[in-house]
């Protein structure tokens, strides 16, 4: 079907459906999956080609800020406020945090505006009887070499902290990275900070007792830990930032982190450990979404020599709703990686100008004109870009216009000379 849209500039679902079904009668049974293929199609259009090579990715993201003249509206759209609207676009109900808004759990949530679904949220054992004992504001993160790579979660109040080591032995958790500036009373370190002390918890039916084995100076710092529960002891690491990313100068230095907590996740024989990574900051938002995003997106990147942010925003998005507040934050991906890409301090495109797009002038090197690039509004470029050759097109929607390739098809039907019989 999308070689149909690409090819006639049209799609009719249901005839297709109809015509395959005939073929295989047990095709699409449901009304979920007729809706299923609805959604996917429409996500295919307005999005259309996200999964970027490494090479074309600073073409790509400046295509991000041009101006999409195929709405036909007053003031269009940019692209990336296109994507970014898409990938905000799931709203979970009331239903969906059953768990989370339970009275008993309320006092729990540092945030009431990001919170676990039941889908996602990180289940503990039940430390007691007593209702939402098995609750803590957590939630399932999708990582590049896992499914279950990481474990976002907010900053542990006084009476969560138990659960917090709670997870952290039921998950094997061996990796915590710590965002949160713990500057005052109300974001207090969770473990001991001085040699020779210990802090004990209790959640119920387990005790957790923790003590400082070592400690760097200076930030990002490695703290290694000791935790002790059931009479089993083991070591956990914790790397603790502040004021990340905001302080990275220049921006490609947000990788510093990233590269320093992959080292952690190798053992001495160079295996990959399996345990999920467990970020914190203050509300388990954007600043830990950040941080996984970018690790996920980095190893990718390494790995294929691509990368695709906005189906990982997406799904971070659905798994944690909440957790972008901004279509800066989503921005702040594409130029980290850029400038990783290119290791310079590439800084966030400026907005484009909508009086100088109605007049006709050149805006930051290209106009979106029926999804095909241009550098006026009056020029259309003809020629498709092969992601794979670097040719001229730039693919935020991954398409070409139905209107250009019917004005090819007719082109290279009239150099065809017709035959007289």
């Amino acid at each position: 079907m999308l070689q149909m849209i690409v090819a006639r500039g049209e799609i009719d679902i249901f005839s297709y459906l109809q015509h395959i079904r005939g073929e295989r009668n047990g095709l699409v049974q449901t009304e979920e999956q007729y809706i299923f293929i609805h959604d996917a199609l429409v996500e295919a259009i307005e999005a259309g080609e996200t999964h970027i090579t490494k090479s074309c990715l600073p073409k790509y993201i400046h295509s991000l800020q041009c101006i999409d003249v195929t709405d036909g509206r007053q003031q269009p759209f940019k692209v990336i406020e296109r994507q970014y609207k898409s990938v905000g676009a799931y709203h979970a109900g009331k239903s969906q945090y059953s768990t989370a808004l339970k009275i008993c759990n309320q006092s729990k949530n540092r945030d009431p505006d990001i919170l676990p679904t039941d889908s996602h949220r990180v289940f503990l054992s039940p430390g007691s009887p007593h209702e939402g004992s098995d609750y803590i504001n957590a939630s399932w993160l999708t990582g590049f070499y896992n499914r279950k790579g990481f474990i976002v979660s907010q900053h542990p109040l006084d009476n969560t902290v138990s659960a917090l080591w709670q997870l952290v032995t039921e998950q094997e958790v061996e990796i915590m990275v710590v965002l949160t500036s713990l500057d005052n009373d109300d974001y207090r370190p969770f473990w001991p900070t001085s040699f020779g002390s210990e802090m004990m918890w209790d959640a119920g039916y387990s005790q957790f007792t923790v003590s400082l084995l070592a400690m760097d100076e200076y930030f990002p710092r490695t703290i290694r830990l000791r935790l002790e529960t059931g009479g089993v002891a083991r070591e956990v690491t914790v790397i603790e930032t502040t004021n990340w990313p905001a302080q990275c100068s220049p921006l490609s230095r947000v990788f510093d982190l990233v590269k320093q907590v992959e080292e952690e996740t190798i053992d001495p024989a160079g295996r990959r450990s399996s345990r999920p990574i467990l970020a914190i900051d203050r509300n388990g938002g954007r600043q830990a979404g950040t941080f996984c995003a970018l690790m996920s997106l980095w190893q990718q990147l390494e790995f294929e020599g691509c990368v695709d942010v906005y189906q990982l925003a997406k799904l971070y998005h659905y798994s944690r709703p909440g957790i972008w507040r901004s279509q800066e934050d989503y921005l702040f991906m594409y130029c980290a990686l850029e400038a990783y890409i290119t290791n310079n301090g590439t800084t966030i495109p400026s907005p484009v100008d909508i009086d100088d797009w109605r007049n006709g002038y050149q805006l930051n090197g290209c106009v979106r004109v029926s999804k095909v690039y241009t550098d006026s509004v009056d020029q259309t470029v003809d020629k498709v870009w092969d992601p794979m050759a670097e040719s001229l097109r730039i693919p935020p929607d991954g398409q070409e216009s139905a209107s250009l390739l019917r004005h090819q098809e007719e082109a290279t039907m009239s150099e065809i000379p017709m035959i007289e019989n």
